[in-house]
């Protein structure tokens, strides 16, 4: 007589077991992938942070540029380009002041307050990367 546990000479063994044996497998690899998730987080937090102070320096740069060219300008385009040079030196303040995590916790207080134009933020900035996507192709 054939072994109950037996099929085509494959041993199951206790179902129980094999389901054990499938939770178990399955629960290492949903580690692995949250550890390797949490890693490639971190690497980007660190290519962020590493970028954040060039770019407030060029922003920084490109403030004082605007500064120096519309002093020889008109008043109407001076103030203008103070407006903008200000603007561009604040930013460059915010990156030089805050880490990757703070700028994503202000992010999401942003978002939070100001859902449906997030939205449409988000919508936008996508349907502008595929077409620039596109026309690089």
């Amino acid at each position: 007589m054939a072994n109950p546990d037996s099929v085509a000479g494959w041993n199951l063994g206790n179902p129980a077991d094999e389901a054990a044996k499938v939770a178990s497998t399955v629960g290492d690899m949903a580690n692995q992938v949250k550890e390797k998730v949490t890693q490639l987080g971190r690497t980007a937090s660190q290519k962020v942070d590493d970028g954040r102070v060039s770019t407030a320096e060029a922003l920084q740069g490109s403030a004082d540029s605007l500064r120096s060219a519309g002093q020889s300008s008109s008043e109407t385009l001076a103030s203008a380009a103070k407006t903008s040079a200000d603007k561009l030196e604040s930013t460059a303040k915010y990156l030089r002041e805050h880490d990757f995590e703070s700028m994503m916790k202000d992010v999401e207080h942003v978002v939070r307050r100001n859902p449906t134009r997030s939205l449409v933020a988000a919508l936008a900035v996508g349907f502008l990367a595929g077409a620039a996507i596109r026309n690089r192709n």
